[in-house]
C-alpha cells in the first residue's frame, strides 16, 4: 500500500471520528465564544497525526489552497481553512471543501464544518480542572453548541455556572473546555474515591468517598445544556420475554481529573458502571 493511500485511509477514519465528536460546530447566526469562524476540514487522530496534517496541508497548498492552518494538540491535529466574520460568509467555501475529491477518488472533507475560531480557554486559570489536585472529580454538567437551535457560547456558559457554584453556593467548582464540550465539575477526591467491590459474584466499580456521594445526591441529575440529562434504557418486563423502554434521569458521575487541556471527559464515563456504594 502506498504512503498516500495509507494516509488517505487514516484521514477517512479520522473524519468519521471528528463528525461523531461534534467538533464544536456552529451554525447560522453565531460564531462561537471568540468571534469569527473557520472551516474545520478534518481532525487527524492516528499516532502520526502531526505528519498527516502537514502532508495534507502541503498537498492542498500545491493545488492552490490558501489560508490553511494546522493546530497540533497532544493526541490529535486539526486542519482549518479560511476565516470568516459570520457563518454565512463561509458557506460557499464549506460546500467546496465537502465536494473536494483527491487523486484517489476519495472525499476526505465530506464531514467538514464551520466552527468557532480556535481560541484561548475562557475563565480564571485557578478554576481550570487541569489545575486541580487529586485523582477524581464529579461532573455535574456540560455545555455544547447547537447550531440548528442557534445556541452558542458553551465555554462562556460553563464558566458562568462554575462561578455561580463557587460564589453563590459555596462549592469547589471547576470548568474544563474539551474539543466539543465544556464541563463543570465539583470537588476533588483521592484515588480511593472509586473502588472495586464484589457482590453476588459480580464485580462493580463503586463511588466510595462520602463527599463525592453527597455531591452526586445533592445535584440529583446531570445538567445537559442547563436541562436534566434524560436517557432511555431497555429493560425486561418481569415474568415475560418482552422489553420496554424506561426513562432515566442520568446522575452526575465521577471522572479522573485530566492533565491535558484537550481531554473529553465523556470518554471516561460508562453509564451504569460506576455506582454509589
Amino acid at each position: 500500500m502506498t504512503r498516500a493511500r495509507r494516509i488517505c485511509r487514516a484521514i477517512c477514519a479520522a473524519a468519521w471520528l471528528a463528525a461523531a465528536a461534534g467538533c464544536g460546530a456552529i451554525g447560522a447566526g453565531g460564531a462561537g465564544d471568540d468571534g469569527g469562524c473557520t472551516i474545520l476540514l478534518i481532525a487527524f487522530q492516528s499516532p502520526r497525526h502531526n505528519e498527516e496534517a502537514r502532508f495534507y496541508k502541503e498537498r492542498l497548498q500545491q493545488s492552490g489552497w490558501r489560508d490553511l492552518i494546522v493546530v497540533h494538540k497532544d493526541n490529535h491535529s486539526e486542519l482549518f481553512w479560511g476565516k470568516y466574520a459570520i457563518v454565512e460568509d463561509g458557506q460557499e467555501d464549506l460546500a467546496t471543501a465537502q465536494r473536494y475529491t483527491d487523486q484517489l477518488g476519495s472525499r476526505p472533507f465530506r464531514h467538514a464544518r464551520l466552527v468557532a475560531l480556535p481560541g484561548k480557554d475562557i475563565g480564571p486559570v485557578a478554576w481550570k480542572l487541569t489545575q486541580a489536585k487529586g485523582a477524581y472529580t464529579v461532573v455535574v454538567g456540560y455545555y455544547y453548541d447547537v447550531p440548528e437551535e442557534d445556541y452558542f457560547g458553551r465555554r462562556r456558559k460553563a464558566v458562568q455556572q462554575c462561578m455561580t457554584l463557587r460564589e453563590d453556593e459555596g462549592y469547589e467548582a471547576y470548568y474544563h473546555h474539551g474539543p466539543a464540550r465544556s464541563y463543570v465539575t465539583v470537588g476533588t477526591f483521592g484515588p480511593d474515591a472509586l473502588q472495586t467491590v464484589r457482590r453476588d459474584n459480580v464485580i462493580r466499580r463503586v463511588v466510595a468517598d462520602p463527599d463525592a456521594k453527597r455531591i452526586i445526591r445533592e445535584f440529583r441529575s446531570l445538567s445537559d445544556n442547563g436541562n436534566s440529562r434524560v436517557v432511555y434504557v431497555n429493560e425486561r418486563i418481569p415474568g415475560t420475554n418482552k422489553a420496554r423502554r424506561r426513562r432515566v434521569v442520568e446522575r452526575p458521575y465521577l471522572v479522573n481529573i485530566p492533565r491535558r487541556t484537550d481531554d473529553d471527559l465523556t470518554a471516561h464515563h460508562r453509564a451504569g458502571v460506576w455506582q454509589l456504594q
